[in-house]
């Protein structure tokens, strides 16, 4: 990895740190412990991501990542953060695919979104499970996997509903009182773990 590129990610780790803390605040979720929580994720998510989605690190932490504290800390996702997450990604996504000459990686998104878009939205419609805001988050993140390869799309998928699973374990061994299992955090843990070990397509 050169040293522009380690550059580059530090500055874009930095940002979204700050910027994320902001966020979070907006929406009121304030504890100490949450922002710390986003900034742990900050590295992780600006070293796994592929230099050409390197600029999505930035929605990705700011209102994934956000909308992630949320649920966990409230059972909700607020529909400002999901909106604007897509809005941001769908426009650095066509402009990444435009400009590096690489317009599969929009389509990828496209089929990436509308997949697990559909997949979550049947699974409430039949079963009121997942909850309307993990529905609406679905979307973007499909589009980020999208945009990584074909493989990343299933695999984001698979890997949410294991991250999900151990979720759900541990609140039934730690917190046996607990009934509700927020997804939004395996769905944006399942996403990073999927486009890390996927390589960039063309």
């Amino acid at each position: 990895m050169t040293a522009n590129l380690w550059f580059l990610r530090a500055v874009v780790a930095a940002f979204s740190g700050v910027a994320g803390i902001v966020v979070l605040r907006r929406v009121g979720v304030t504890s100490r412990r949450r922002e710390l929580a986003l900034i742990g994720a900050v590295p992780a998510i600006a070293g796994c991501s592929p230099p050409l989605l390197l600029p999505t690190a930035v929605p990705l932490v700011l209102f994934g990542v956000s909308a992630a504290i949320v649920d966990f800390a409230e059972y909700r996702v607020p529909n400002r953060l999901s909106a604007t997450f897509f809005v941001s990604l769908m426009a650095l996504i066509a402009c990444t695919a435009m400009f590096s000459g690489t317009p599969e990686m929009l389509l990828r998104g496209v089929v990436g979104g509308v997949a697990w878009a559909v997949l979550l939205l049947a699974s409430f419609v039949l079963s009121r499970h997942p909850g309307p805001g993990d529905v609406k988050l679905a979307p973007s993140l499909g589009l980020l996997a999208g945009a990584a390869g074909w493989p990343a799309i299933g695999a984001a998928i698979v890997f949410s509903y294991l991250i999900a699973g151990i979720q759900a374990l541990a609140i039934v061994v730690l917190r046996p009182e607990q009934r509700r299992i927020p997804l939004a955090p395996a769905m944006v843990g399942g996403t990073v773990l999927a486009i890390a070990l996927t390589p960039l397509a063309d």
